[in-house]
């Protein structure tokens, strides 16, 4: 499961990675012949205007095929010259290759604030000093088996935020919070 959660973790990072490339490319008018998920050989992939989205087979990276990004091996003269990366001013051929990091950046930024605002849980006892822990409530970790608890129906990850009416309990497990 823990590789699974890795894989897919990496894909979101790649595909925003790449996603950061491709938008700023198209924003400034290059063309992009491909954008692949995965890396060659194909199993899947549809075009879109100008554009093939493809699957590829490995999924350990991807990839944005961007005209004239390597003009050694494109002809970059013709009719779609304007339109090749390497034609276009070096302020906007560095902002096309700085998106990438720029987008994985915004990711974290994004996701963090989520966290920051949504909350986080805490260990009673592990705040700062200072700190203030509002909405203090015990959740069950684990519950043995056979037990008075697993009797009454607790079961992992139950919340506790009162008992018998009282929520000042946890003041009696942990007097600093």
């Amino acid at each position: 499961m823990n590789i699974l959660i890795f894989v897919v973790i990496l894909l979101v990072l790649v595909l925003v990675h790449e996603f950061g490339h491709f938008s700023t490319a198209k924003f400034f008018g290059i063309r992009v012949d491909e954008f692949g998920f995965g890396f060659p050989p194909k199993l899947f992939s549809v075009k879109r205007g100008e554009t093939e989205y493809s699957i590829n087979l490995l999924p350990i990276g991807g990839f944005v095929k961007i005209f004239g990004e390597n003009p050694d091996e494109e002809n970059t003269s013709g009719p779609d010259s304007s339109r090749s990366f390497v034609n276009k001013p070096k302020y906007k051929q560095a902002i096309v290759l700085f998106a990438g990091v720029f987008a994985n950046f915004l990711l974290a930024w994004i996701l963090f604030s989520i966290g920051f605002i949504s909350g986080l849980p805490t260990s009673v006892g592990s705040e700062p000093e200072g700190y203030e822990v509002s909405n203090a409530y015990l959740v069950v970790v684990s519950v043995l088996a056979d037990s008075p608890a697993e009797k009454g129906g607790l079961k992992s990850g139950d919340k506790i935020i009162s008992i018998q009416n009282r929520n000042d309990f946890i003041k009696e497990i942990n007097p600093d919070v």
